[in-house]
Order: C-alpha cells, then sequence, then structure tokens
C-alpha cells in the first residue's frame, strides 16, 4: 500500500479503528510507533513491544518479517490470559518503508467445541501460540535461535546500538572438521555434537548480552550488544578452550572437537554498515582462522 505522506495513510487506514483493539503504523527498524490509532487502550506507548508491556522486541517479530518478505503476516501471541491476532501489513509513506500494525482480542470469538470433554478452546489456541513462536525462530536440534531470527533481530539491534553509542560485536563459530565426525561416527554422532557444542556456547555469554544461534549446519553466530572489541575476542577464547577440553562422548569412544571464530565489532563510524556487510567481516575473519590452522580466534 502506498501513501503520499502521513496524513493521507491516515486518512485512508483510519476506517479500520473501530475494526480493531489497537492500530498504529510502525517504524519496523527501530519499533518505534509513529502514529497511534484510537483504539480501547489508553496506554502511552513509545515502542510497539510495549503494548505487551515488555522492555524488548518480541523474538518471533512479524513487522520485519513483513517488511521483508513484503507480505501481509499474522500472528497469534497468548497475553495474560487472553488470545489476540497482530496482523503486519508492510505499507509505503513518501519511499519509506512501514508496518501498520492491527491487534485484536479474538477471546470471544474462539468456539469451544462439544466433542471432546473438557475441550478448553482457549487453552488450547493458548498453547498453538506459544508453540508456533518458537517453532518460527528456535532451531529444532539445537534449540538455539535460528536464521530467521538472526535476520529479524540484527538490524533492530544494530538500530539500538547506533543510537546508544554501544558497541556491537558479532562472533561467528564454526566448528573444525565437521564432516570427518558425520563420515566417520554418523550423522546422529554429528547431531550431538552439534547440540553439545550449542550448549558450551550458551553457557559461556550472560544472557542479558546478546544471543546465541545456529546461522547454519555447523556454523553459529553470536551477537553481543555493549560489548566490545577486547572482550568480545575474551569471549570467544573462552568458547574455544571450553570446546576443545570437552569430552565429547560418541558411542564408546572420546572424540575430541575443536572450533574457530572469527570476531568483529562495529562502534564509531561503523554504524553505517548493514547487517550483512557485518555478518560477511566476522566471516571473514572466521576463513583467516580456518585457514591459518583452525582452533583459533581471529
Amino acid at each position: 500500500m502506498l501513501f503520499k505522506n502521513i496524513s493521507d495513510a491516515v486518512n485512508k487506514l483510519n476506517m479500520l479503528k473501530d475494526i480493531y483493539m489497537s492500530m498504529h503504523i510502525v517504524n519496523p527498524v527501530n519499533k518505534k510507533i509513529i502514529y497511534k490509532f484510537g483504539g480501547s487502550y489508553s496506554c502511552n506507548i513509545n515502542k510497539c513491544y510495549q503494548f505487551w508491556h515488555c522492555s524488548k522486541m518480541c523474538d518471533n517479530c512479524i513487522s520485519v518479517r513483513a517488511l521483508n518478505e513484503k507480505l501481509t503476516t499474522v500472528k497469534i501471541v497468548d497475553y495474560s490470559n487472553n488470545i489476540y491476532t497482530v496482523t503486519a501489513m508492510p505499507i509505503i509513506i513518501k519511499h519509506e518503508k512501514f508496518v501498520l500494525e492491527l491487534i485484536q482480542n479474538i477471546n470471544s470469538s474462539i468456539v469451544s467445541g462439544t466433542y471432546v470433554q473438557n475441550y478448553d478452546a482457549g487453552v488450547i489456541m493458548s498453547s498453538i501460540a506459544k508453540y508456533v513462536d518458537k517453532l518460527l525462530v528456535v532451531d529444532q536440534l539445537t534449540n538455539l535461535y535460528n536464521r530467521r531470527f538472526i535476520d529479524e533481530r540484527l538490524p533492530a539491534m544494530l538500530n539500538d546500538a547506533e543510537n546508544t553509542k554501544v558497541p556491537l560485536s558479532i562472533i561467528f563459530a564454526d566448528i573444525d572438521f565437521f564432516k570427518k565426525i558425520n563420515d566417520t561416527y554418523g550423522h546422529v554422532a554429528g547431531d550431538n555434537v552439534l547440540k553439545e557444542t550449542a550448549s558450551i556456547l550458551k553457557k559461556n555469554i550472560r544472557k542479558s548480552s546478546g544471543f546465541v544461534s545456529r546461522y547454519g549446519g555447523e556454523e553459529f553466530l553470536i551477537c553481543l550488544t555493549n560489548i566490545d572489541y577486547a572482550d568480545a575476542q575474551n569471549i570467544a577464547e573462552r568458547m574455544r578452550v571450553a570446546i576443545m577440553k570437552n569430552k565429547f562422548k560418541i558411542d564408546k569412544s572420546i572424540v575430541s572437537v575443536t572450533c574457530s571464530f572469527g570476531v568483529y565489532t562495529v562502534k564509531d563510524q561503523g554504524y553505517y554498515l548493514t547487517t550483512q556487510k557485518i555478518i560477511s567481516l566476522a566471516d571473514d575473519n572466521l576463513y583467516k582462522a580456518k585457514s591459518t590452522g583452525r582452533n583459533k580466534v581471529v
């Protein structure tokens, strides 16, 4: 949907405000609400996630997804014993990309069945909402965040880092000779190595500092906010040593596993870089670690 300016968008979309309990236009990168339509709620909110009384961006953020995929996206949210639908619709206002978020409480619309004893539609929908939220952004094997989460979360973290002028560090990790593990011991053993490596990586960062994700295959991406270059290198080195010293049990054998790491930190004039470029720069350092002997941090 294309609009000449914010007034044009408000005038043409205003008719929807009586249908939805909450409706606002959002900047999908910094999550800031640029216009809030009238509705049945009176919260004084600035960030879209504050509607849910959260202090951080939702893990399963559909406004970024709607923008990236240029497609209206819907999700179900379980919040405060109520079930909501959130619809994110990409729009363009004077050549700038935004998202129209439409929120509706659907508790009264859920139909309870009578064929199954003790059937509670609200409870079922709550379970489905939680399951789907996790399914979309979590890697099922390692229980780390997945590639979709990286693509949706990293731009917002970069924007926050620029606004607050704090460093943002990316650590790219790759298990050395992983194909040999699969070829020698089988893919089930390889999966177990991936899961155990993921657990070690998670143990070596504070959850409040950032996140650990599976980028793909045997590659992992760690994103750390307000962590400078020296600290990021120390964290990567701590991870490297922990993996090297870990005793990976495969059948009756103890297998040694090592990991290579590439570190890149964004600060000062680096905030203008795209997230793809930042990941590429960390990957370049990972390549240097792999090509100069492996089991090291570059």
